[in-house]
């Protein structure tokens, strides 16, 4: 039986959302068709088999955020990059993983979106 604890937060850490507002606004500004961006939107680590922990934040304050500057989004995939891994002492199986898991965003430009929202 696995056994573990999944915290759910609203946002995304705001380290990393505020850079990605600012770019798009800069994209935009520069006259950019196309926008991506990646943002870190969840965190696990521990023992696979047995314990573990799940941290994940929504993006959907970031994409209506991306949106209101005048972008659509047109692709959303998300990927689990691995950060750790320590087998040392866990005999029989039970090694202790790391990770991260990214959204990776690509937004397209508008031409009806007014782009005068600034960044939050």
């Amino acid at each position: 039986m696995v056994r573990g604890d999944v915290t759910t937060y609203a946002e995304a850490p705001e380290v990393e959302a505020s850079p990605l507002y600012e770019s798009a606004w800069a994209a935009r500004q520069a006259g950019r068709l196309v926008f991506t961006c990646s943002v870190t939107v969840g965190e696990t680590s521990g023992v696979r088999t047995s314990r573990y922990k799940h941290s994940q934040w929504s993006t959907g304050y970031l994409i209506e955020a991306i949106e209101s500057q005048g972008w659509r989004l047109e692709h959303l995939d998300h990927v689990w990059v691995q950060t750790g891994f320590d087998d040392a002492g866990m005999g029989g199986g039970h090694a202790r993983s790391q990770g991260k898991v990214n959204a990776q965003m690509l937004f397209r430009r508008t031409e009806s979106g007014s782009g005068r929202n600034r960044p939050l």
